[in-house]
């Protein structure tokens, strides 16, 4: 690359290439920072029985000792916290604070590597992202003056403070999971181990280590079906679109752009040799990151590309609200860019995964209020009725093509089966799900006939914003219960019309049992209380259903 002050070619592999410039040097400590973080994060994977269990020993055990029974289980753990996070701003005290926000990228990029290579445990890059956020969060609420002017050297205090930052991470956790959920732990359980009840880690175990199947990527395989969709306007990537549209009006920005830009941004990097090697991972891969100046983007600069940087510079959403109640702030998931002094700079495979999340979160009214500052628009609650219709849809064509002679699925037209369903139509048969006060009842998304068990299958889709911590999960999840008795007389209106349905349906046996299948696009927390509470309704997610392959 060029030195852009002094004009020589600066190797990121070799040496400082002219010592006379402090910049030609300061390129190199970047790339050097963003290795200490890598290497430290690494470090603290391959010995953390060590790191974790001498923090216990040294601080924990001895605390314990003298605060157990004598205080409040959350009263000690805060106190507990509290001192972790003194110990935390002691050690970061000499660095400088961009510098610290910067090695974050690492960090950040390390995560998403994580996924790729350690798969079957994707729970560890949760935490390292966790780390990162966290990291970031308590940098916020530091002044100035809390910060020193030493270069970054080596990994030993980065190690310390990884440890402490997840130490705090998951102390934090256990406060506001006592809080919420009235656990009543022991100080010795709050602050050495993470709390979870039953049904905490079974919602866990979906939302956060399993690969689902994203309801914002649903593909429709048949040919027929397809043509309906595309003639009613119904399809993913028109959803998408849609969204995008809205959000250009909005933020100022299309996600055509955004990937664009991170494309132009690469290249130029490229070319100029402005591609740091972090870290290797094998002897074919290593971690990268690139940056450019600011005056590299004099040529590729728009008034939209200033909009996406001032919207996706990684950085809290709130500087002190989120270290108090949302330890890690989700929300920084979907940000990607570092900006550091008159750099630009980004992981390679971070801001691919980051675009994908965004891209595919937005499209049902995901997060807009926390990620743009304003409200969700009726463009972005078409998106979300939409992406349920195609849940019904891509849920109805799977047993429909599935096994002929096992499954039948009643069609609106040759080919096409009948979702949203507001009558039984056939054969004669004409009748609206009402109820006997001449109410209208909804619809049914989606059935679903198991003629060898005689079992008719009523599909109710909920299609939740995703919780991103303990309080949402009971605040906003337990919207899955205000439809509840509506789902419940549409079951009654079939067993009570049954007759209808199977002559209108043409259903040759004569013993049917109705069953309710309560579907969300992703887990939700009330889910299985709901299926042990109401025996004829079981909960599945999408991503289940398919996994699960039969019904």
């Amino acid at each position: 690359m060029k030195c852009p002050k002094c004009g020589n070619l600066v190797d990121l592999q070799k040496v400082i290439s002219n010592e006379n410039c402090p910049h030609c040097g300061f390129y190199h400590y970047i790339q050097h920072a963003l290795r200490v973080a890598a290497i430290a994060s690494r470090q603290v994977d391959y010995n953390e029985d060590f790191y974790f269990k001498n923090i216990h020993q040294r601080i924990y055990n001895s605390y314990i000792s003298l605060n157990e029974g004598r205080v409040e289980p959350i009263d000690g753990a805060l106190n507990l916290r509290g001192y972790l996070l003194e110990q935390f701003k002691t050690l970061i005290k000499p660095y400088p604070r961009e510098d610290l926000y910067f090695i974050m990228l690492a960090m950040r990029e390390l995560a998403t590597w994580k996924i790729l290579l350690e798969s079957e445990d994707t729970w560890a890059s949760v935490q390292v992202r966790n780390v990162s956020h966290l990291f970031t969060n308590i940098l916020s609420t530091m002044k100035e003056d809390d910060f020193g002017i030493d270069g970054i050297v080596d990994e030993t205090d980065f190690i310390s403070l990884f440890v402490y930052t997840e130490e705090i991470e998951k102390i934090s956790a256990n406060i506001l999971g006592t809080k919420i959920f009235s656990w009543k732990p022991t100080l010795e359980e709050i602050i050495k181990i993470r709390i979870e009840n039953e049904r905490h880690n079974e919602y866990y175990q979906h939302f956060e280590v399993q690969e689902l199947v994203k309801p914002e990527e649903i593909e429709i395989n048949d040919e027929k079906i397809n043509e309906f969709l595309t003639q009613r306007g119904i399809e993913i990537n028109r959803v998408k679109k849609s969204v995008s549209k809205e959000i250009e009006r909005l933020a100022g920005f299309s996600f055509k752009e955004l990937k664009e830009f991170r494309s132009d941004i690469i290249t130029i990097a490229k070319e100029s040799g402005q591609v740091f090697d972090i870290f290797p991972l094998n002897e074919n891969k290593s971690i990268q990151a690139v940056f450019i100046f600011d005056d590299q983007l004099k040529d590729v600069i728009t008034k939209e590309r200033e909009n996406i940087i001032s919207y996706l510079t990684y950085g809290p959403s709130s500087e002190k609200e989120y270290l108090l109640n949302y330890i890690t702030d989700p929300y920084m998931d979907f940000k990607f860019i570092f900006k550091y002094e008159g750099l630009l700079a980004f992981g390679i495979l971070d801001s691919s995964n980051s675009i994908s999340m965004l891209s595919n979160i937005t499209s049902s009214d995901h997060f807009i209020d926390k990620l743009f500052g304003f409200q969700a628009t009726k463009v972005f609650k078409k998106a979300q009725q939409d992406i349920a219709y195609l849940i019904a849809m891509k849920i109805a064509e799977h047993f429909y093509k599935k096994d002929r002679d096992r499954y039948f699925v009643p069609l609106q037209q040759k080919g096409v089966p009948n979702v949203n369903i507001k009558q039984i139509i056939g054969n004669g048969i004409k009748k609206r799900l009402m109820s006997n006060k001449n109410q209208n009842l909804g619809d049914i998304d989606a059935v679903v006939v198991d003629l060898v068990k005689r079992k008719i299958f009523l599909m109710e889709i909920k299609f939740f914003k995703p919780a991103v911590n303990q309080r949402e999960m009971l605040l906003k999840d337990k919207k899955i219960y205000e439809d509840i008795n509506k789902i419940l007389a549409r079951a009654e209106w079939f067993e009570k019309n049954i007759s209808d349905v199977k002559k209108a349906w043409g259903l040759e046996h004569s013993n049917y049992e109705v069953e309710t299948i309560l579907i969300t696009g992703r887990p939700n927390y009330y889910g299985k209380k709901i299926e042990k509470e109401f025996r004829k309704v079981k909960y599945l997610t999408f991503d289940g259903l398919f996994r699960k392959g039969s019904l």
